[in-house]
Parts: structure tokens; C-alpha cells; sequence
């Protein structure tokens, strides 16, 4: 191979890994705590802190942010509602990497369920995955 051809097999391979999340991750999360019960959730990383944000029952809140190349990215959250205080890891790259860009959860008393999700094609296949309902952090 020539180094011409190195050169530029290289420029696309770096394209295609600075596009791959050129827009960053969105994440919602949405009260369906029911029983007109307002949810208060304070979610960080290891860089950011997004502070406390109410949401009324139905409503949401909605951040974005862009992941660590070497696939570290990790955004915990606190929910609060009544006497409940409950933690999870509403983002961590190394679980949800492949799952797309876009997570839309719905916090219910049990635990945050992720909504069915259409993710990236990887080799020429489209990832998704049906909604998924996960527990509380110890």
C-alpha cells in the first residue's frame, strides 16, 4: 500500500471517529412517578455538575454533553420525591455506548425505565433495543 494511500485511509478513519459524536449524547428523563408526585433530580459527572431541577408529574428534563474518546463518560444522577431518595448511573459509556445518542428515560418508583431506541448501524446492521427498566443503585 502506498504511503498515499495510508495517508488517506487514515484522514477517513479519523473522520469517521470525530463524526461518530459530532452531536453528542441527549439524555431526558421524564416524572412518571404518578399520584401528582413532583420528582427533584440532580445529575453530575466527574466535570459537571447540571445541579437540582424540579419536574412535575408528565414533565421532563432534558442535557446533552459529549463523550470521552478513550470511553470513560459516566453522568450520575439523585432523585428525590416524598421521602425517597434513590441514585443511578443514568449514563455510563462502556453499558450504553451502542444503544445510539439519544436517551429518553421515565423514572417510576421501582426504578428509571429506558425507552425503546433506535442506535447507530454498525456493520451495516441498525442497532436497537426494546425499553429496558433497570433498579435503583444499591
Amino acid at each position: 500500500m502506498s504511503p498515499l494511500t495510508r495517508y488517506f485511509l487514515f484522514l477517513c478513519v479519523l473522520t469517521c471517529l470525530l463524526m461518530d459524536n459530532a452531536l453528542g449524547v441527549q439524555v431526558r428523563v421524564s416524572n412518571d412517578l404518578g399520584n401528582n408526585v413532583d420528582l427533584t433530580v440532580h445529575c453530575k459527572s466527574g466535570d459537571d455538575d447540571l445541579g437540582p431541577h424540579l419536574i412535575r408529574p408528565k414533565g421532563s428534563y432534558s442535557f446533552s454533553f459529549n463523550t470521552n474518546f478513550f470511553g470513560g463518560t459516566l453522568f450520575f444522577c439523585s432523585f428525590k420525591w416524598d421521602k425517597n431518595i434513590r441514585h443511578f448511573d443514568i449514563y455510563k459509556q462502556r453499558r450504553d455506548y451502542r444503544k445510539g445518542d439519544y436517551f429518553d428515560y421515565f423514572v417510576k418508583q421501582a426504578g428509571p425505565c429506558l425507552a425503546s431506541t433506535t442506535g447507530p448501524v454498525y456493520f451495516l446492521k441498525r442497532i436497537t433495543h426494546a425499553p429496558i427498566c433497570y433498579s435503583w443503585n444499591a
